[in-house]
């Protein structure tokens, strides 16, 4: 919904194809903070500095080049690449240094279920537009994957004990 998004906190429509273009960098913009935050938490600031510096001069150096060329779109392109490599490296080092295992078995499973619940946000978007018509769009789409996820076992009731506990407390 990005047009929608756009209208209602920018006034202006045309800011949605804006957001349409970074909405596929902010879960790595979320794990880039997620995996910087653990890092400092585990003494490694440094490497996350050292990250940061390096991704700094390629920012410029890419913006110096792309920016003249390509205008926003190569600005866009930038900004992708420079937030994929910050959260891949920082997840590389937490890796590295933590010694934890992720389940990247069940991430086909998990697109898989994500391109599913697009494809219901889609159709309902064909019969429902508009503002309120957002908040149903999604609804549906986190309800469609969260059942599609439990369904195929990448959400387990082991994922919800933690919850449990926050509960009883």
């Amino acid at each position: 919904y990005p047009e929608e998004i756009a209208k209602l906190l920018y006034k202006y429509v045309r800011v949605g194809s804006l957001l349409a273009c970074l909405a596929p960098i902010l879960p790595f913009m979320y794990l880039e903070s997620i995996a910087t935050g653990l890092l400092h938490g585990l003494g490694q600031q440094m490497s996350t500095l050292r990250y940061n510096i390096t991704n700094s001069a390629l920012r410029i150096c890419a913006v110096l080049f792309f920016v003249p060329r390509y205008g926003l779109t190569g600005f866009l392109w930038i900004m992708i690449a420079s937030n994929l490599y910050t959260s891949l490296a920082c997840l590389h080092r937490l890796v590295r240094v933590s010694g934890i295992c992720l389940r990247t078995r069940r991430l086909p499973l998990s697109v898989l279920c994500f391109a599913i619940a697009i494809l219901a946000l889609q159709v309902y978007k064909q019969f429902c537009k508009g503002t309120v018509a957002m908040l149903g769009g999604m609804a549906l789409f986190c309800t469609v994957f969260f059942l599609l996820s439990i369904l195929a076992g990448i959400i387990t009731p082991a994922d919800f004990r933690p919850l449990q506990q926050i509960k009883r407390k």
